[in-house]
């Protein structure tokens, strides 16, 4: 195993009441029962914890998320601390990097000063425009959030352009009936930001698609997206730029499963762990209903690092990574899609063996996307080796 993502609860409350929050609104109220804030004394703990676990692991790196609810609600001081100690007991045996995802109103001066201290990464969530992001991500007493979260997005910019920090990145959750050339001019054009990803809306089989959000409605979206990246090249939106990235290096087929962390090589596994130490599977699999629901938990004073790692439930996962669903055999992206992010995966009847919820949206933008490549001086050639195949490019 090469590298673990550690999503660290720092914070299990938040100051804003988002209506698509999987975390708080999302059936799950166990949140309750642990401390809203990471103590110091847990923090010492899980800092050492860590510790021996990458070296147990051997971890070329490890990654640390500070998160939420709201991260910064834990207040400048605790996480000045907790940036220390665990820079201090990790960094000598792993290479650690340091992230937080935060709604971005409680950022200023102090707070852009410690991130810049502590070389953390900064991404700041918002939807779009006001009129867009302030239909969903609303504080608590249903005002929009639009207008302070841009007041702390500036902060950071004022920062990173005076050698301060780094350059802060935008994770929007998609609104598929929005315009998405409208989204990300509004990030690039008006606010500044380069750094942009992005989210599908969260579900699976057991859920649907919900709220006229049609795998149709959602290809157009993601078409206007590649539209947007390809007439304004100074973006860098990660989930398209990792799709074009298959095509910079020609590998072959096999030559690619084993870089992409596919059979024979151990991919970044992700866990998540709570205000009070307890550990679990990653939250992006809350769609997944009971599944997630009946997956295990453990204290981290119960079970080593490594002895986590190891549980069925992280076999079953990787597993479900390493083999392509039934349906998707055939399809002429399989080696680059490998079915979709597991959690658009899963029904009851058939768990993970299902091409994602999403498949066909997915399709219209990757054809789009190589039709691009094609048209801009990319042998089609490469491109039909690399997909080892022959797609229907008329999809886009």
């Amino acid at each position: 195993m090469r590298k673990v993502q550690v999503i660290l609860k720092v914070a299990e409350r938040c100051n804003i009441a988002c209506d698509y929050c999987y975390y708080f609104f999302g059936g799950d109220e166990s949140y309750k029962k642990r401390p809203p804030y990471l103590t110091s004394e847990v923090a010492a703990e899980i800092a050492e914890y860590l510790r021996q676990g990458a070296i147990d692991l051997n971890l070329v790196q490890l990654d640390i998320v500070f998160h939420g609810g709201e991260p910064l609600m834990i207040g400048k001081e605790r996480f000045d601390e907790y940036c220390q100690l665990f820079r201090s007991a990790i960094g000598p045996v792993t290479d650690l990097h340091l992230s937080t995802q935060t709604n971005g109103m409680l950022i200023d001066e102090g707070w852009v000063a410690l991130f810049a201290k502590h070389g953390v990464a900064v991404g700041i969530s918002l939807d779009g425009t006001a009129e867009i992001n302030d239909k969903h991500r609303i504080d608590k007493r249903g005002r929009g959030t639009h207008a302070r979260v841009v007041k702390g997005l500036e902060a950071l910019k004022s920062g990173y352009a005076n050698g301060s920090g780094v350059e802060p990145a935008i994770l929007t959750v998609m609104n598929p009936a929005a315009d998405q050339r409208e989204v990300l001019g509004h990030f690039y054009h008006e606010l500044g930001v380069t750094s942009i990803g992005f989210l599908l809306p969260d579900t699976s089989y057991a859920r649907g698609l919900g709220d006229g959000a049609r795998a149709a409605e959602v290809g157009r979206a993601l078409n206007e997206m590649i539209e947007f990246l390809h007439k304004n090249p100074g973006v860098k939106l990660r989930e398209i730029d990792e799709f074009y990235a298959h095509f910079q290096e020609f590998k072959a087929p096999e030559q690619r499963a084993v870089a992409a962390g596919g059979p024979g090589e151990i991919r970044n596994q992700i866990v998540v762990i709570q205000s009070d130490g307890t550990l679990a599977i990653d939250d992006s699999y809350m769609p997944t209903g009971k599944w997630r629901a009946d997956a295990p938990v453990r204290s981290m004073r119960d079970i080593g690092f490594a002895d986590w790692l190891d549980q069925p439930i992280y076999h079953e996962i990787r597993a479900a990574q390493d083999t392509l669903p039934d349906e998707c055999q055939e399809c002429v992206w399989a080696k680059i899609c490998r079915g979709g992010d597991l959690e658009n995966r899963f029904s009851e009847a058939r768990g993970f063996n299902n091409p994602s919820i999403y498949c066909e949206a997915l399709q219209v933008m990757y054809a789009s996307a190589c039709v691009h490549l094609v048209k801009h001086g990319y042998p089609k050639e490469r491109v039909l080796a690399k997909l080892a195949s022959e797609p229907n490019l008329s999809a886009a």
